[in-house]
């Protein structure tokens, strides 16, 4: 079966003559290749006509089609893969693109093996180096084939047969209304857009237990440009290197010799891979904290401690990739095997909220070198320099987030301090309970610094008085996220003394274990000494959101607040806040949701000297059990 190849096309003509050269340099057998270039309507269209003529096709037929109306991605992508019905099986590539000199030659093998096989809804020329749900590196397990099978969703290069693409066609037709797909995908892919078809394909994949066919090294790579899914800037995240040959021997595993990962980047094992006793096929694997729920399995393997749960057995975290540390049973107490049959309808997600220990194996242990080694001395001093006449050139410099930040805090201190902003989140009153101790605080602690400043003359006052500090002696008090201890230990405290605070809620954790419910919410919203703002929905790291889901995650997170609040919300904290985690963008697109002012994580203090340049990334301390002697010592 010789699949022919469409480049799908829309505004972008730099974008498509480079893949367009890309599939002219790849190897081919000696057999004419249809090459179909579809373009959808734009203002770019004859241009890009002229420079696909001006580079020409010579392995077999071009055919340019041209639509006289936009369609849409989704439309137009759509419309590609109906051409199975001409060709019986089309290799699709949008233009952002490049692909090997392999990529054909590795189709046709996958076609070879695969094409009959019910069980295989797709063959990926991409392969994924970057889990971007979760946001960790994802490195799939090798074994002695050039392939595995994956559900995970791609969309940068795939063919599908014409009964492949009949079987997504034939679902899709049932189901192209539907806006929520369900907990068995991620939910971020919930979010995406109208003009988004791939959501549905996935769906359709997991909810028919479908797979696509991954190659190892990738035979395409995405230059993720401004586009239609994209309306920032061109990016790299999903760079991956490709296959440098032609003419491969590709050797292809059967279903039950293959390694196998679902949708969220996570180990699938059969019934004949034992984990401490138990048969694999019943294990929900949730290493990365991104699903909701098991999905029926009855036993849980993740990184997360559970409060008051006992775990079965545990392994340690060194191995790569991460399920190998328990395939290899590696000691330790950072991995963990439940027995979820009496657990009650618990969400099981906990993204970024696993330990200490996840965060530095995906660092490699070794975070300055990793994160900073591509800074100098010279770059930080032409940061200083646009620093000292306008804060905000800050967003223009590119790549080296922490020298930035760094300096940027160290410029903020040179300036007057006119008060301190407290950042707070977890409060527990047993130090075991504590989920990472750099964000966390007992009640006997937070009480005892209460005290201390309130002897000593200063002043805690309410968050949005924060333009009405006088001096050091004002302080705020925040806490992120919203957890239950700040209703169970923090409230009374605050009551006792009458210090205002303020919480900033990320909506979906609200109910969840640990977290505030709606009812303790509401309580504390109704005091006059509590002050809530929007933390998000679901905690994203915003430099890995496109333009659309920033939105949801700041405007549509102020206005489903205000529905359950009945009340304005004028406040919002970014999640991680820092400048790794929020770009120019971000800042802009909380400024026009209508906040009225929101909270970094830049660790200094409040000065009104740059009261305007800091509106919406007004600096914090974190404050934790370890700096309370030090904060007390400074007074």
């Amino acid at each position: 079966m010789l699949p022919a190849i469409v480049l799908v096309g829309y505004n972008r003509p730099h974008s498509i003559s480079r893949l367009m050269k890309s599939v002219n340099e790849a190897y081919y057998p000696d057999e004419e290749i249809t090459l179909v270039v579809s373009l959808d309507y734009s203002d770019k269209t004859d241009e890009i006509i002229n420079e696909i003529n001006d580079i020409g096709w010579n392995n077999g037929k071009l055919i340019i089609r041209k639509f006289d109306s936009k369609q849409g991605l989704k439309q137009h992508v759509l419309s590609c893969g109906d051409l199975v019905n001409e060709y019986g099986a089309v290799i699709v590539l949008e233009d952002d693109l490049v692909v090997s000199p392999d990529f054909y030659n590795y189709t046709i093998q996958m076609l070879a093996s695969y094409a009959e096989d019910e069980r295989v809804c797709g063959i990926s020329l991409y392969t994924h180096a970057w889990n971007g749900y979760g946001n960790y590196e994802f490195k799939p397990q090798k074994n002695k084939y050039d392939v595995f099978w994956g559900q995970i969703g791609v969309s940068w290069g795939q063919c599908w047969t014409k009964k492949q693409w009949d079987g997504f066609r034939n679902w899709y037709e049932v189901h192209s209304e539907e806006q929520y797909l369900g907990d068995n995908i991620p939910w971020s892919i919930n979010m995406w857009g109208d003009q988004s078809w791939a959501k549905y394909f996935y769906k359709y994949m997991v909810e028919n237990n479908k797979f696509y066919i991954f190659p190892y090294t990738s035979l395409s790579t995405n230059f993720s440009e401004i586009g239609e899914h994209n309306n920032g800037e061109p990016s790299n995240s999903y760079q991956v290197m490709l296959v440098d040959d032609i003419n491969m021997n590709y050797r292809t595993p059967s279903y039950d010799e293959a390694i196998k990962y679902d949708m969220f980047f996570e180990r699938m094992l059969d019934e004949n891979t034992f984990i401490s006793g138990i048969k694999g096929n019943d294990i929900c694997f949730n290493l990365n904290g991104f699903k909701k729920n098991t999905g029926g399995k009855r036993y849980l393997i993740t990184c997360k401690l559970y409060e008051g749960k006992e775990y079965l057995c545990s392994f340690g975290l060194r191995m790569r990739p991460i399920e190998q540390n328990i395939l290899k049973n590696i000691q330790g107490k950072d991995i963990f095997l439940y027995d979820t049959k009496e657990w009650d309808n618990i969400d099981i997600s906990n993204f970024r909220r696993t330990n200490n220990k996840r965060i530095k194996y995906e660092i490699y242990d070794n975070p300055v070198p990793r994160l900073v080694t591509y800074c100098n001395f010279e770059k930080e001093e032409i940061v200083r320099r646009n620093l000292s006449v306008n804060i905000n050139a800050v967003w223009n410099e590119k790549n080296s987030f922490n020298i930035v930040q760094n300096v940027m805090q160290e410029e903020i201190c040179k300036k007057r301090n006119d008060g301190t902003i407290w950042m707070l989140h977890q409060v527990y009153d047993d130090k075991s309970k504590y989920i990472d101790s750099e964000y966390a605080i007992s009640p006997q602690n937070f009480e005892k610094l209460i005290n201390k400043y309130i002897g000593n003359g200063y002043v805690f006052r309410a968050i949005n008085e924060v333009e009405s500090f006088k001096n050091e002696k004002n302080i705020s008090i925040t806490f992120d996220d919203g957890y239950r201890g700040v209703y169970k230990y923090i409230y009374p405290i605050c009551k006792k003394y009458n210090i205002p605070f303020t919480i900033f809620v990320t909506l979906n954790f609200i109910g969840r274990d640990e977290y505030l419910n709606i009812e303790e919410l509401k309580e504390l919203d109704r005091d006059k000494l509590c002050t809530i703002g929007s933390h998000t929905f679901n905690h994203p790291f915003f430099r890995a959101l496109n333009k659309e889901n920033k939105f949801y995650e700041i405007a549509e997170s102020k206005a489903e607040l205000e529905r359950l609040l009945e009340h304005e919300i004028e406040i919002f904290a970014y999640p991680y806040g820092s400048l790794a985690a929020v770009d120019y963008d971000t800042i802009k697109s909380v400024e026009a949701a209508g906040y009225k002012k929101a909270f970094s994580t830049l660790q200094t203090f409040y000065t009104k000297e740059l009261q305007e340049e800091l509106k919406y990334f007004i600096p914090r301390i974190n404050i934790n059990d370890e700096s309370v002697s030090r904060l007390i010592d400074q007074i």
